[in-house]
C-alpha cells in the first residue's frame, strides 16, 4: 500500500496539474489586435517664386586711419606734457608726450648709491687682504 502511495501521488499530481493548464488554455480571453495610431503634423506650404535676391548682414565697428598708430613706453609714469594735439602732423623728432621722470631720477640715484656702496665694500676687502 505504502508502495502504491508513493508511485501514485505524483502521478495524480502530474495529472491534475495538466488538467488545471488545459482548462485555463482554454478558458482564455483571445487576443485582439491593438491599431497602431500614427501621428499626424499639419504642415503649411509656400510655392516657390523666383526672386533676385541678395543676403545682408549688419555689423557694426568704427573705421580707424591706418596712419595712426599707438606708442607705448618701456616705464610707467605719469604723463607731465602732452605739446602735440590730436590730429596734428608730426614730422620724426617732435615731442610727442613729456613723462614725469621724477620717479626715475629717484631710482636712478639709488642705483647709483648701490654702485658705491660696492665699489667701497670691494677697495675695503682689498685694504683688508693687501
Amino acid at each position: 500500500m505504502r508502495r502504491l502511495f508513493k508511485f501514485s501521488l505524483p502521478v495524480l499530481l502530474l495529472g491534475g496539474s495538466l488538467v488545471v493548464f488545459l482548462w485555463l488554455k482554454a478558458s482564455r480571453v483571445p487576443d485582439q489586435p491593438i491599431e497602431a495610431i500614427e501621428k499626424t503634423w499639419t504642415v503649411t506650404t509656400v510655392s516657390a517664386q523666383r526672386q533676385s535676391l541678395t543676403p545682408t548682414v549688419r555689423l557694426y565697428g568704427r573705421i580707424e586711419s591706418p596712419h595712426e598708430s599707438h606708442r607705448r613706453t618701456a616705464i610707467s609714469a605719469d604723463v607731465q606734457q602732452v605739446p602735440v594735439l590730436a590730429g596734428t602732423t608730426v614730422v620724426p623728432g617732435v615731442l610727442l608726450v613729456q613723462l614725469d621722470d621724477r620717479s626715475l631720477q629717484l631710482l636712478l640715484r639709488q642705483r647709483e648709491g648701490d654702485l658705491l656702496e660696492i665699489k667701497a665694500q670691494i677697495e675695503s676687502e682689498k685694504r683688508r687682504y693687501a
